[in-house]
């Protein structure tokens, strides 16, 4: 229910639900209004409520308490009585307005949300109460009168009760929508604000819509304002056969009341977020990644509460990033209060939590797995490698995030009429952070600059002919499958100097079209270490 794919049919479908809704909503209110005037008429001094208490009204306060009062007027009373009537015939046709929209695979956010969080009768008449300004600003004004002060032209607890009976529901159920770890506020959905006036009593405070709630239930799905600095919905991208077999057995072992976490194993970039990727969808939910690092000023638990209600609206898991070898307190306010989505923690090493947890590692793609992941890459991004699939995957140790990231990048490259290659687009992507270790040389030399006698000369084109041709030896002649290890170059150049050793290096790196980096030792290792 993302906001650009909804059609105008369906947002007038949803218009017009929501105002009928708010059609008997106002009957309600007109019904209590009824009750109310009664009570004030019979206070011979009602004018003057906010200056003094008369002895009639007294009188009530001090008589026992009787909940059913209002609804004996309802049956006694005519006007009520026709009022209740027209209630009840509201509520039929919102009930065959909601059948037929269902027939016809229309979504109304409304039913959606209740369902979602699990809302009662009675919760779900309180969300609606707090949406009708949205729609009406002139149920503003009728708070104000319904609560005999026109300082309080907002929901409060107490209206919220007076008016919404959900006649399924005691008195005490009602008020137990309010409690902290009830629908309401444990998935954020009102708040509980502070009156413009100070306010002594809980019950006549200002209860407000949450703003992501609202444009939710008008037809907006989108992550919160508050969340968007620190998630992101994860891209399509290709994953390598042995992650693919990892994801099988954890969608087999996962069940889901309640989701257990999910502990994705392994270095960065290995391809744990494309495993976390086909997992969520393969259990037909959407990914969002959201950095366990936080920023100061920012309450964890407010976050993970926030997040855990927009996963849920928005039918996603949640893959946390966790970088540092403890875990901070996003990510364990995450893993300890998101349970009623799937959370997949990518780590290093295993998480701490009291929760279920299904670990498992996931291998970093092989130089065949790599291929068949660029290709596919490529291929969806419409790019063509020229035939140097193999170069990429010998020089770019790249996983199926960095992969799909590099052919999109190019891709954009090319629609920009940038003559910038994949194999630039690589460079850059890859691009070292040395911070002060290192200084970056822009190669200038080419062949014919450089002067050495023959046999340099030839080890030196032997050098750059060995890098070129990596992938054919290691990959088309098999002797990568004994080399697993060990597999860069390294080339000793000596001599005064003066003599070139600096040129040469620039020499092949400007041939390879490779970084170079100019680094002194003296700055990395230390006289006391070795």
């Amino acid at each position: 229910m993302s906001a650009p794919h909804i059609s105008a049919s369906w947002h007038e479908a949803n218009y017009r639900y929501l105002h009928a809704e708010l059609e008997r909503l106002r009957l309600v209110l007109k019904r209590h209004a009824r009750w109310l005037r009664q009570e004030w008429d019979a206070d011979p001094i009602a004018d003057y409520h906010a200056a003094a208490v008369s002895d009639a009204q007294a009188d009530r306060l001090l008589a026992p308490e009787d909940r059913a009062r209002e609804q004996r007027f309802w049956r006694e009373d005519q006007e009520a009585a026709r009022i209740t009537q027209a209630i009840a015939a509201a509520e039929r046709e919102l009930d065959r307005q909601r059948r037929e929209l269902a027939q016809a695979g229309v979504v109304l956010p409304i039913e959606e949300l209740a369902a979602i969080f699990g809302l009662n009768t009675f919760e779900r008449d309180v969300v609606l109460l707090c949406l009708a300004p949205e729609l009406d600003p002139a149920f503003e004004r009728l708070f104000g009168y319904l609560q005999d002060d026109l300082t309080r032209k907002y929901v409060t607890r107490h209206l919220a009760l007076s008016v919404c009976c959900a006649g399924d529901l005691s008195e005490l159920e009602r008020r137990d929508s309010f409690l902290p770890d009830a629908p309401l506020h444990r998935f954020n959905l009102l708040a509980l604000e502070a009156a413009a006036q100070r306010v002594p009593v809980s019950s006549a405070r200002p209860l407000v819509l949450d703003e992501r709630v609202a444009s939710y239930l008008l037809g907006v799905n989108r992550l919160d304002g508050r969340l968007a600095p620190h998630a992101r919905r994860a891209p399509e991208m290709p994953i390598a056969a042995s992650q693919e077999a990892v994801v099988e057995r954890l969608q087999t072992a996962i069940e889901t009341a309640p989701w257990p976490v999910v502990n994705l194993l392994g270095a960065a970039h290995s391809g744990k977020l494309a495993a976390a990727r086909k997992l969520a969808a393969g259990l037909g939910l959407d990914l969002h990644i959201v950095s366990a690092s936080l920023p100061e000023g920012l309450d964890a638990r407010e976050m993970a509460r926030l997040l855990e209600r927009d996963a849920l609206l928005l039918r996603s898991a949640v893959f946390l990033e966790m970088q540092a070898a403890e875990q901070d307190a996003l990510a364990v306010a995450v893993i300890d209060q998101c349970r009623n989505v799937l959370v997949i923690a990518s780590s290093a090493h295993r998480v701490r939590t009291d929760r279920p947890v299904l670990a498992a590692a996931v291998p970093k793609a092989g130089a065949a797995e790599q291929s068949a992941l660029w290709r596919q890459a490529l291929e969806s991004a419409r790019v063509s490698a020229n035939g140097h699939v193999e170069s990429l995957v010998q020089q770019f140790d790249f996983g199926p995030e960095e992969i799909a990231r590099a052919a999109t990048a190019a891709a954009e490259q090319a629609r920009l009429g940038d003559p910038a290659g994949l194999w630039t687009v690589c460079r850059e992507q890859s691009a070292w952070t040395l911070d002060e270790l290192a200084q970056s040389i822009v190669p200038s030399y080419t062949w014919e600059d450089i002067v050495l006698p023959a046999d340099a000369y030839r080890l030196l084109q032997e050098i750059a002919a060995q890098v070129e041709h990596r992938s054919r030896v290691y990959e088309e002649w098999g002797f990568g499958e004994k080399l697993s290890r060990g597999r860069g170059i390294s080339a000793l150049f000596s001599g005064p100097s003066g003599t070139g050793k600096t040129m040469a290096a620039e020499v092949l790196a400007r041939h390879l079209d490779l970084e170079l980096y100019r680094i002194d030792l003296s700055g990395v290792v230390s006289k006391y270490i070795g």
